[in-house]
C-alpha cells in the first residue's frame, strides 16, 4: 500500500511538472516573439485541443494539498494561471473550493458508510428522463452525490450537464435545481473549463434540437455572448441563472486573455513582414501598430457592453409579470424600500409592517424575478468595479428609462450600478 501511494504521488508529481513546463514554455513564446520575428521564425505552440485535455484545475488543487513536498511548484502554477488562464483565478471560485473542501463537508463525507448504495450514471439519468413523477428519487440521489468529493464527482459531469434543461420542466422541485446548483459548483472547482462547455451545450434552447450547434471552448472564448444564448426559461431560474452567470464572467475573462495572447503571437510577425514588404515596395505606408491595439480593446469593450445590455433586458418584467403586477417602478421601490433615515432610531429599517407592504410587490419580494435581478446585480457591480468605463459606455447607449431603473442594484445602493444618476463628463 505503501509503495502504491508513492507511485501515486510521483504520477501526481509528474504531472505536475509537465504541467508546468508547457506553461512556461508558452509563456516565454509569447514574451520571446520580438527576437523570434527578427530571426524569421515562428515555433509551433501547443494546440488548444492538447491543452483543453489537460485538467488544469484538477492538478493545480492537488498541488494545493503536496505544497511542502513540491515546494515553491504550487505558487509557480498560480503565477502562470493568473496571467494566461484568468478564468481559472476567479475569487469566487476559491471561496467555493474552501466551502467544498472545509471542514464540515470532510466531516459529512466520514460519516457517510462504506456500504452505502452506490448510484450509477445510467441510474442518474433515467431519474432525470422520468421527471417530474422522479422527483423523490431523483432528490435522493443528488442528496447521495452531495456527499463525495468534487474530484469523486467527475465521472456523474457528463449525466448531470446532460438532464440540465429537463429541470425547467413545470413541476420540478425548487430542491432538485438548488442541489445541482451546488453539484456543479463543487465540479467547478475540479474541471471549470470541459464543465463549461458542456453545460451552455445543454442549455441551448429546445427548439434548436435538430440543428443544434455543438460548441467547443474555442468558440466560447471568441464569442462569450453565445453563453446568454440560451434557453429562455433558464432567465426565470434563479439556480441555473447563477451558473450562467458565473460561465459569462469567466468566458469574458477568458476572451480578454485569448485576444490579448493572439495580438502578442501575430503583431510582431506581421510587422516584421510588413517591414519587409514595404522595403521591397517603396512609398508603402507603415501600419501603425496602435491600430491593433484599438481595435482589440474596441472588440472588447464591445462585448462587456452587449452583455451588460442584455442581462439589463433580462432584468424587465416581461408581458406576463407585468400582469401580475410585477412593474419596473413597483421593483424599483421595493429596491429602494422607505426612505432610509427617516425613522426616529435613524434606523435603515421599515418601523411599521403597512410601510413593506406598501413598498411590496403583489408578487412579493421572493420572486424568481427578484432572485434573477439580485444575482445580475451582483455580477453587474463587480464588472463595474472592475472597469468603470463599462458603465460610462452603457449609459450612452442605453436608452429606456426602465432598463436604467434596473440599474440599481438590490438591497443596497450603489454609485456604480445607479446609472440614472451618471453625468458625463462636459467636453
Amino acid at each position: 500500500q505503501g509503495d502504491g501511494s508513492r507511485r501515486h504521488r510521483y504520477s501526481i508529481t509528474t504531472q505536475l511538472l509537465i504541467l508546468y513546463y508547457i506553461l512556461s514554455f508558452e509563456e516565454n513564446l509569447l514574451a520571446s516573439t520580438k527576437q523570434l520575428a527578427l530571426m524569421q521564425r515562428k515555433p509551433k505552440s501547443y494546440s488548444a485541443a492538447l491543452m483543453d485535455q489537460i485538467p488544469i484545475k484538477y492538478l493545480v488543487t492537488q498541488a494545493q494539498g503536496l505544497q511542502q513536498e513540491l515546494g515553491g511548484l504550487h505558487s509557480a502554477l498560480l503565477r502562470l494561471l493568473a496571467t494566461n488562464y484568468p478564468h481559472l483565478c476567479l475569487v469566487e471560485d476559491w471561496v467555493c473550493e474552501e466551502e467544498v473542501t472545509g471542514t464540515l463537508p470532510l466531516l459529512r463525507r466520514m460519516m457517510l458508510p462504506s456500504n452505502t448504495c452506490r448510484y450509477t450514471q445510467s441510474q442518474l439519468h433515467q431519474a432525470f428522463q422520468k421527471l417530474p413523477s422522479s422527483s423523490p428519487r431523483l432528490n435522493r440521489i443528488l442528496e447521495h452525490l452531495t456527499l463525495l468529493s468534487p474530484g469523486d464527482l467527475i465521472p456523474y459531469a457528463e449525466a448531470l450537464t446532460a438532464s440540465m434543461a429537463l429541470l425547467l420542466e413545470p413541476g420540478v422541485p425548487r430542491r432538485l435545481l438548488q442541489t445541482l446548483n451546488k453539484l456543479w459548483m463543487g465540479l467547478n472547482t475540479v474541471m471549470p473549463r470541459r464543465l463549461w462547455v458542456m453545460t451552455v451545450n445543454a442549455l441551448q434552447p429546445s427548439g434548436k434540437l435538430l440543428r443544434q450547434q455543438r460548441y467547443t471552448q474555442n468558440d466560447l472564448m471568441v464569442d462569450p455572448l453565445i453563453v446568454l444564448r440560451c434557453d429562455q426559461r433558464v432567465y426565470r431560474c434563479p439556480p441555473l441563472m447563477d451558473i450562467v452567470l458565473h460561465m459569462l464572467n469567466g468566458y469574458l475573462l477568458a476572451s480578454k486573455a485569448y485576444l490579448q495572447c493572439h495580438l502578442k503571437e501575430t503583431a510582431d510577425f506581421d510587422r516584421q513582414n510588413q517591414i519587409v514588404s514595404n522595403v521591397a515596395v517603396p512609398g508603402q505606408p507603415d501600419t501603425p501598430e496602435v491600430t491593433r491595439e484599438e481595435l482589440k480593446n474596441a472588440l472588447l469593450a464591445a462585448q462587456d457592453s452587449a452583455a451588460v445590455q442584455i442581462l439589463l433586458e433580462v432584468c424587465l418584467p416581461t408581458s406576463e409579470e407585468q400582469l401580475l403586477g410585477a412593474t419596473t417602478e413597483s421593483l424599483l421601490r421595493s429596491n429602494r424600500g422607505p426612505v432610509p433615515g427617516k425613522s426616529k432610531q435613524g434606523s435603515l429599517l421599515p418601523t411599521t409592517r403597512g410601510s413593506v407592504e406598501d413598498t411590496e410587490p403583489e408578487g412579493g419580494l421572493l420572486s424568481d424575478l427578484r432572485e434573477v435581478q439580485c444575482l445580475i446585480c451582483c455580477l453587474l457591480h463587480q464588472m463595474f468595479i472592475a472597469d468603470p468605463n463599462i458603465a460610462k459606455l452603457v449609459h450612452f447607449q442605453v436608452n429606456t428609462a426602465g432598463v436604467r431603473c434596473h440599474t440599481l442594484p438590490c438591497q443596497k445602493k450603489s454609485r456604480h450600478l445607479d446609472l440614472t444618476r451618471y453625468e458625463p463628463p462636459i467636453g
